[in-house]
């Protein structure tokens, strides 16, 4: 069986204007209001748009400023009903856990600046791939949460690009 990479374009998003630390678990996302966050959708999951299997080989994760700090970035197979808006507990429902793909996590040192005075930084994620299997359409979702207490760059911005493995 032939295998298509799939490298989706990369989902943007800028957090609120603040410097709120957060503490482990908490949401990271665009706004503070749970029903204004944006959810990261990935498309090129699948070969036929219908459904399909894969894997999620690995995650590019960008953020500005050199603050050090884990994040996580778990993936799903259907949006996830967001409870708590940024800087809040990151919560995921009995719905989400049926159709958690799972997590990859990217710790940024504070000593990785790729664009120069603080501009931002850009960490690859090492952890295993993940495996897949859509029933339906041709999308996985993404939320990133703090895997470790860090303060975040004011109004400062995320970037999210996952790679596929595509089987079918």
């Amino acid at each position: 069986a032939q295998v298509l990479i799939v490298e989706p374009q990369k989902q943007s998003f800028t957090r609120p204007a603040d410097a709120t630390a957060y503490a482990i678990n908490d949401l990271i996302a665009n706004s503070t209001t749970a029903a204004l966050v944006q959810v990261m959708a990935f498309k090129g999951a699948t070969k036929t748009g219908n459904g399909g299997t894969g894997r999620i080989g690995n995650l590019i994760l960008e953020k500005s400023g050199t603050v050090a700090g884990s994040v996580r970035c778990h993936f799903l197979k259907t949006p996830h009903v967001v409870t708590n808006g940024d800087n809040a507990a990151c919560v995921f429902t009995a719905l989400d856990i049926k159709n958690y793909i799972g997590w990859m996590d990217v710790t940024f040192t504070g000593t990785d600046d790729l664009f120069g005075s603080g501009g931002g930084t850009v960490q690859k994620s090492y952890d295993s791939a993940l495996d897949y299997c859509l029933m339906t359409g041709d999308m996985i979702y993404a939320y990133l949460s703090a895997l470790s207490a860090f303060t975040p760059a004011n109004a400062g911005t995320f970037g999210v690009r996952p790679v596929f493995e595509v089987f079918s």
